[in-house]
């Protein structure tokens, strides 16, 4: 999956991708060293949460979990 911007980056990154089921969305990017991995999953039609691991030489670095909210 291309993206414009990384997490991390405001550069341009391509993505590993996957669905563990219809609602849920998984990301893997690598670069500069790390891992990113992400997990979107839909909630309805007015929300989402989104939960990024970040991990440098095989440990982990941040985790953070977000509640999103369609604005339109």
């Amino acid at each position: 999956l291309y993206r414009d911007r990384g997490f991390a980056t405001s550069k341009p990154v391509t993505a590993d991708f996957y669905f563990s089921n219809p609602e849920t969305l998984c990301l893997r990017t690598e670069y500069k060293g790390s891992v990113f991995e992400e997990e979107l999953k839909l909630i309805g039609q007015q929300y989402r949460t989104r939960q990024t691991i970040i991990s440098r030489e095989g440990e982990q670095q941040m985790i953070g979990q977000y509640l999103e909210k369609r604005l339109a």
